[in-house]
């Protein structure tokens, strides 16, 4: 946690906002507009939405910080640096606090598929759980092209270490850090009965590195 009581991938999402704006306003302007559309809903892909960062039931607006933090995984998405697809899990999850219950659900995912919900003690930068995949899977990536069409593909990602599993509720911030820095995510949202994976492409963090 920061002295702000915030999360450090809080805080660090903060201050690069913070930054964006001190070097050209057009930035807030441009989380403005983001946010109205995703108040509004429609405009983006709503499984990208939800995977990104989804507020307690629907309760809380949309802050700038979190509509600059949502322009920053649509970025990765549109350069095609995020795989993604969706997995059937046949039932919403419950509570946090239902370890056994969500457990339960979770063994609904395919075959293909493994995910463990770890109860927690506490702390907003803890994951509820792990997710992995025991063959290669594959996600689909997706290029916005200069004249504004679009192109995806499927890539086939290998089996390897597994990802945190993020479930109800989550920020913006925090898939980022996974994004970023863990390889991806696997979120079940409330309301939803299937889960939304997004997986790093190397191409991430060879673009972050050089900037």
């Amino acid at each position: 946690m920061s002295r702000w009581g915030r999360t450090t991938h809080e805080q660090a999402l903060i201050e690069s906002f913070d930054a964006a704006t001190a070097r050209n306003p057009r930035w807030a302007s441009l989380a403005a507009e983001t946010r109205n559309r995703l108040m509004e809903g429609g405009f983006y892909s709503k499984d990208i939405v939800d995977a990104a960062f989804t507020k307690w039931r629907g309760r809380a607006e949309v802050s700038l910080v979190d509509a600059f933090g949502f322009m920053l995984v649509w970025e990765h998405y549109l350069r095609g640096e995020i795989g993604a697809c969706t997995i059937p899990v046949g039932t919403t999850p419950g509570p946090d606090r239902d370890v056994e219950g969500n457990s339960a659900k979770l063994k609904g995912l395919p075959p293909l598929f493994r995910a463990e919900f770890i109860p927690q003690s506490g702390g907003s930068a803890e994951d509820d759980g792990r997710f992995k995949w025991v063959r290669e899977v594959g996600v689909w990536r997706k290029w916005l092209l200069p004249d504004d069409s679009e192109r995806e593909e499927a890539w086939w990602v290998e089996p390897g270490h597994a990802l945190p599993l993020e479930v109800g509720t989550t920020s913006v911030s925090k898939t980022l850090f996974h994004l970023r820095g863990r390889g991806g995510v696997a979120r079940w949202p409330y309301d939803r009965d299937r889960l939304i994976l997004l997986v790093s492409h190397p191409s991430l963090h060879e673009r972050l590195s050089l900037l």
